[in-house]
């Protein structure tokens, strides 16, 4: 009698009250260790778009030097095509193959863990939609120069940027390049940056320039570019310094501080705003 009401006690033990606060216990824990993951993994998404965005700004300052390299030996910069009016004269990305080495070729970037300091890797690990056209280029595969500088392209309007090239009814014109000594403030002039086109909130990338220009929504550019660096772009000015900028300095902001980083006589130049 004695030992059949031992095992009905030891039954009750392992189904009773303490059983279930050891099922608690396991719960929480389980519960703590997601916790723990997911803070983990944020941790290391947030690293690893740090690190891309420092390597963003390594590549640039790299553009710095092959443009600096150019502008010494020339006293004028890369045109966005190649005039012939500067001994030696190639268009920019030509000029920045003397001291980059080759840009990428098509196929390269679909290979697996392709990098090229002639990318943004952050720009080339962003998602595009599956209806995004073949020809629309891939962001962050090049970088943009600041040929046009800021305003609409119309019709007889001149660059106020570095591309020492324009267009009027005719067609495209070739004029001569821009010599160093316009560019007024080389340390607040945007010489190049991420591959990016913008007016009023609204982006488009995968341009290979970079200019503060009108601009519409390509298959989601807008919201690719405001993720790619938080919210901000890296750009690189003309003395070769390289800085994170906010998106509403560059691309909405119409003090004179914003407007005249486009500009190379460093003036804002409201009246292309219109």
């Amino acid at each position: 009698m004695r030992a059949r009401c031992l095992g009905k006690e030891r039954l009750r033990g392992r189904g009773g009250p303490e059983a279930g606060f050891t099922l608690f216990e396991l719960s929480v824990a389980v519960a703590i260790l997601a916790i723990l993951a997911a803070l983990l993994m944020a941790a290391l998404s947030g690293a690893m778009r740090r690190a891309r965005d420092l390597q963003c700004r390594s590549h640039l300052q790299q553009h710095g030097v092959a443009i600096l390299s150019f502008v010494g030996e020339n006293s004028a910069y890369p045109a966005v095509m190649d005039n012939g009016t500067v001994a030696g004269d190639r268009s920019v990305f030509p000029a920045l193959a003397r001291v980059l080495g080759p840009a990428p070729k098509p196929d390269d970037y679909r290979k697996a863990g392709f990098r090229s300091v002639w990318t943004c890797p952050a720009g080339l690990r962003q998602h595009r939609p599956s209806d995004y056209p073949k020809t629309g280029g891939i962001p962050g595969s090049q970088y943009g120069y600041n040929w046009w500088g800021l305003g609409r392209r119309a019709p007889g309007s001149a660059p106020l940027g570095l591309g020492g090239t324009q267009f009027n009814e005719q067609g495209w014109v070739v004029t001569p390049p821009v010599a160093e000594s316009m560019v007024v403030s080389p340390s607040r002039m945007i010489c190049m940056g991420d591959d990016v086109n913008g007016w009023n909130g609204v982006f488009r990338d995968a341009m290979a320039t970079a200019d503060r220009t009108p601009a519409r929504d390509f298959h989601g550019s807008t919201e690719r570019v405001k993720t790619r660096h938080a919210g901000k772009l890296n750009i690189l000015s003309c003395d070769g310094h390289v800085d994170a900028l906010p998106l509403g300095l560059l691309f909405s902001d119409t003090t004179d501080e914003g407007l005249s980083l486009w500009n190379r006589d460093h003036q804002p130049h409201r009246e292309r705003l219109r």
